[in-house]
Formats: C-alpha cells, structure tokens, sequence
C-alpha cells in the first residue's frame, strides 16, 4: 500500500489500515504489528491536529516490522514545520521545543525515495534535472535541513504539470514543473513502470 500525506490527521490513518485489511482493534488494543506492506511518502506533520502522535506512531510500527518504509516530505523539515503547524503543536503541549528537535533529526535520517517491486519509484514531491539515474541519490547528503534548490529540493517540492514538455521553474519557489516526456525519459532510464508521488 503505498500512502500520501497524512498531515497529522491520526483520525484518518486508524481508518487507513482498516481499509488495507488490518484488524484496528488489535492494532489499537494488543499493540499487534502491521500485516501488509507499506510506503509512506511523508509530511506526517502540520496541518492536522496529531502530528507528533501521527508521526510517533508510523515510526514506532517503522521499528516493529520491515514492512513499513517512512519517506521524507517537504514538510518533515524544521522550516516548514515551524510555519505550518508542528511547532507550535508541541509548544502548546509540552511546553518546549525538545520533542520538535528530535522529530526533525529523525526526519533528517528519513529516505528521499523508495523502489516498490524494483519498478515502481515513490517520492513525495517528484523528478530533478539533476538526478537523470535513480543511483545518484544514494550519493546525496540526505541527512540534513532540505536545501531551498538543487535535487533534494526537487525530489520534495517537484510538481507534474501535463502541459510542458520539458523542466520548468516551479511556481511554489522550490522544486521544478516535469511533464510527460520527463517522466517517460526517467522511466526508461531506469527500467521503471510508474513514478508515484504525494
């Protein structure tokens, strides 16, 4: 099951796993692991009213099973999350930003990316012009704030737009516009059937 934004909406992720055919009275009760496999695309946090307990959540079935793979967002960066929402969530609870810092240096430590069945690539935001081989990544320094541009910053903030042809500035101030033909390069490339984003 691969699984956009949750955007600390806690009340729709118990829902989420009902639907993928878990028991969520166990899950809920018993503590019982995950049964499937999934892929989470990141932004955990912000908006929604639960994002630490969201977040905490996902990481905890993350250490029970290999069957959960946690990717970055955009928003799992300290400043975004402090603009949208997370800080001052745990501001207002607790009191101190202890538990914001360590939430944003394990999002630090988070995958940009992830390969389902060798063919299927998932990202959270979508492609750079930087990044032509699905190899480069792994020689990025992930572990760190994401940059306001450059490919890390594409791969979180990247949008497809059907009517361009090739890269393009993206409106939002960070990432790039890709349309098809990128995505059809990129495939090929890399031997892949699909790009799944956010």
């Amino acid at each position: 099951f691969i699984v956009g934004d949750i955007h600390g909406q806690l009340g729709d992720l118990l829902p989420l796993f009902q639907e993928a055919g878990e028991d969520v009275r166990k899950l809920r009760k018993d503590g019982d692991p995950l049964k499937g496999k999934y892929v989470f695309m990141g932004d955990y946090v912000d908006r929604g009213y639960y994002s630490l307990n969201t977040f905490l959540l996902l990481a905890t079935y993350k250490l029970e099973t290999q069957n959960v793979t946690l990717l970055r967002g955009n928003h799992e960066s300290r400043q975004v999350s402090r603009s949208y929402g997370f800080y001052n969530d745990v501001m207002a609870t607790y009191g101190h930003v202890g538990l914001w810092n360590l939430a944003n240096e394990a999002f630090d430590l988070l995958p940009l990316c992830s390969l389902v069945d060798t063919d299927i690539f998932c990202v959270h935001g979508g492609l750079s012009d930087q990044l032509q081989l699905i190899e480069r990544i792994n020689i990025l320094n992930r572990q760190d704030e994401i940059p306001s541009e450059g490919p890390i910053s594409d791969l979180m903030w990247s949008d497809p737009d059907e009517k361009i042809s090739s890269f393009m500035k993206n409106s939002r101030g960070a990432g790039l516009l890709f349309g098809r033909n990128e995505v059809i390069k990129f495939n090929r490339l890399n031997r892949l059937c699909m790009v799944c984003r956010s």
